[in-house]
């Protein structure tokens, strides 16, 4: 692995990103804050299967990080936190990525990344910004079995995104706080109930994480009894 940190910045200068050379054997790279990155022409970084990026202001090297990824043929996993420009070069990103996990944190055009990317193996998903961002394609609703949003809100429209995901297995859910404490009653009911006969939340649901604050649980103290019932085929009164 290689790891290009913030105080490389005395090295370095943000506002003139140096090119990453030829780096066959290159598996895991992480770029903190150093804008360090593959310029085309470039003979490829065939063995990277890990990139992971933070950068506060990336605007000045966007073009620089769409022609990297496509330089990457053997992506699993992509973390981005980014800030992009309103300038993004969306034209240079490639066509196609091999990446299984994309991790987005606060960026929510990136969110929706697979809308623009095609990820045929994407199984896990990890975003710090509002579901609604998501806009599941056909391939995600099949492919995706992690689901994992950290600390944000989860509303009605957030909820009809994630529905989407038909083949999520297993979820981490940390909601932020908000004044819509009903949020918390309206997630357990789309996981059990099926009030118009469409099929629940996430059928193939094994396992669920859901951290929130304590004025949401106590709006349904029971939820995740009644989801356990539910999926077990047992149902109680009272």
């Amino acid at each position: 692995g290689l790891t290009y940190a913030e105080h490389w910045s005395v090295i370095v200068d943000p506002a003139s990103p140096a090119l990453l050379p030829h780096a066959p054997k290159l598996c895991e790279l992480s770029i903190q804050q150093v804008p360090i990155f593959c310029k085309l022409p470039h003979e490829g970084l065939p063995a990277l299967h890990t990139l992971a990026v933070h950068i506060d202001e990336v605007h000045m090297c966007e073009s620089l990080l769409c022609e990297t990824l496509a330089l990457a043929p053997s992506l699993r996993t992509l973390s981005l936190d980014v800030t992009l420009s309103d300038q993004f070069p969306l034209s240079k990103l490639p066509a196609s990525l091999p990446i299984t996990c994309l991790h987005v944190n606060t960026e929510p055009r990136l969110a929706g990344l697979p809308n623009l990317v095609d990820m045929p193996r994407l199984n896990e998903l990890r975003i710090g910004v509002s579901a609604r961002h998501i806009h599941p394609t056909v391939s995600m609703a099949r492919t995706v079995t992690i689901i994992c949003i950290d600390e944000t809100v989860i509303d009605d429209e957030d909820l009809a995104s994630l529905r989407q995901l038909r083949a999520v297995e297993r979820a981490e859910l940390k909601v932020k706080n908000t004044d819509d404490a009903g949020a918390n009653v309206r997630i357990f009911d789309m996981m059990t109930n099926t009030p118009d006969d469409s099929e629940v939340m996430w059928p193939r649901l094994r396992f669920l994480e859901y951290c929130c604050a304590a004025s949401f649980a106590a709006r349904d103290p029971h939820g995740l009894l009644r989801l356990v019932q539910a999926r077990n085929g047992r149902h109680t009164e009272g």
